[in-house]
């Protein structure tokens, strides 16, 4: 399932979505952002804490990581700057 990030922090990510999903759920999630003028891949496990319908056909999607190993650890904490 493909979205766009709207929220990010070191504890998870917002998501806009076209699809509904079930909260409680754990997903495996990947997305790429601009850092020092290159694109980084950060993937972790999350659980989906809320999906909440806005307009007609979007659903705002929060995710809450669950395991982030390391090098993702690291790399989001970099965003984070």
């Amino acid at each position: 399932m493909r979205g766009r990030a709207k929220d990010l922090s070191l504890g998870g990510v917002g998501l806009q979505l076209t699809d509904q999903v079930a909260t409680g759920i754990h997903c495996s999630v990947m997305f790429e952002a601009p850092l020092n003028g290159n694109m980084v891949k950060v993937s972790a496990t999350a659980k989906v804490v809320y999906c909440i319908l806005r307009g007609t056909d979007d659903y705002r999607v929060g995710l809450q990581f669950v395991h982030l190993d390391a090098a993702n650890n690291k790399t989001l904490a970099e965003l984070m700057l």
